[in-house]
């Protein structure tokens, strides 16, 4: 048996056109829903690079600090651990992906307030919680 007969039906019982038209009508309905309904949700917590100044640390809370994901739900990383000398002084700078929410105006806030260089900061990074000060926004 012939996929398309000599009256041009779909395996002798469905007529092409019919068919065809039918699937259109079907795809314009599926693009219809999936524009009103979005076309799928968007989970993704909002993010922001920061770079925090936690100023003289110990070393075993240093070594604590693990570069990576990190297991609470403000912190999704730490990028990097590094040591800045200066003036004498050694300080920790952490670079750290926050998971952030915008106000009303449009501003990334973190822990309830608003980010923003300057801003002293608390975080936990699950082994270990530092404080320190926002140096850098990105």
């Amino acid at each position: 048996m012939p996929i398309i007969d000599d009256e041009g039906r779909l395996f002798g019982t469905v007529n092409i056109i019919d068919a065809l038209v039918v699937l259109f009508v079907l795809a314009v309905v599926v693009a219809g829903v999936a524009l009103l309904t979005g076309g799928g949700s968007s989970d993704e917590t909002p993010t922001r690079t920061v770079v925090v100044d936690v100023g003289q640390q110990p070393g075993y809370v240093i070594d604590a600090i693990e570069e990576g994901s990190v297991e609470t739900s403000d912190i999704v990383a730490v990028e990097n651990k590094a040591i800045a000398s200066g003036g004498g002084n050694d300080r920790l700078r952490l670079t750290v992906t926050l998971a952030v929410t915008e106000n009303a105006d449009g501003l990334p806030t973190f822990a309830e307030d608003r980010l923003y260089v300057g801003r002293q900061v608390q975080l936990d990074l699950g082994t270990t919680i530092v404080s320190g000060t926002v140096i850098e926004m990105r």
